[in-house]
């Protein structure tokens, strides 16, 4: 049972100095240097030869070392408080940055061999979106299609606009048509047997100058009228260096 007690005050006593140095941090190395360096001009004002006047000696120094000390940790704590600062000012920006949505989907028009789908980009930041760029591509088919199904392929998918601006707290309209759908199609789309799936990906670019990446997916039931969000994602990509 002494041993037991033992190791559990080890214990304690080990996690009280780790707590200690926690609270210090970088101060900790600061305040440890600084009581060695008093440790070793107290042992050169006693014994280092030849030396006269050891408490003036002594007490020069210790002012000077204490002013040193002071100006090091003054140093880290303003260096630490910038860092907290630097971080708030990010994530204040972050806030405020464009946030684009897809949403205010039309009833898709359906006939004469198309299929149209309409809605609105909403811009929810309070910032502008630049050069925002948008394709968008429809799909037709039975039943609801997997989550990530028909994602853009920027690149290769023809579909494109001009860039265009989105204040804060505006939006946009936009709008995509497929042509040469078949008479069954259309007749399967009106009876519910097919469902019409959009898939869209927005580019852009927020007040830090990054890019965003947005994308997003909804199918659409006619027999009753409904649509299904799929999903919404964003993205922040870098383009500037810090």
């Amino acid at each position: 049972m002494g041993e037991h007690n033992q190791a559990g005050n080890d214990a304690a006593n080990a996690n009280s100095g780790n707590d200690y140095r926690g609270r210090l941090g970088d101060l900790y190395w600061v305040v440890s240097t600084a009581n060695i360096a008093f440790v070793c001009l107290l042992l050169a004002a006693l014994f280092w030869p030849n030396l006269t006047e050891r408490t003036k000696f002594f007490t020069a120094n210790l002012f000077n070392l204490m002013v040193a000390f002071a100006v090091i940790a003054q140093v880290i704590i303003y260096r630490k408080q910038w860092g907290v600062m630097e971080r708030q000012i990010k994530l204040m920006a972050l806030s405020e940055c464009a946030y684009i949505m897809a949403e205010n989907f039309q009833q898709p028009i359906v006939g004469n061999n198309a299929v149209t789908i309409q809605g609105k980009f909403f811009n929810r930041g309070r910032t502008p979106a630049f050069a925002l760029e948008r394709k968008i591509q429809i799909g037709i088919g039975k039943g609801y299609p997997l989550e990530d199904w028909g994602r853009i392929d920027w690149e290769g998918n023809p579909f494109n606009a001009e860039p265009t601006l989105i204040p804060a707290n505006s939006d946009i309209n936009f709008g995509m048509t497929v042509r040469d759908v078949s008479d069954a199609e259309i007749a399967g789309i009106e009876k519910g047997d097919l469902l019409i799936s959009v898939d869209g990906e927005c580019r852009y670019f927020d007040n830090l100058g990054d890019q965003q990446i947005y994308i997003f997916g909804v199918t659409f039931e006619l027999n009753p009228v409904r649509p299904y969000i799929r999903y919404h994602q964003h993205r922040r990509e870098k383009s500037k260096p810090d």
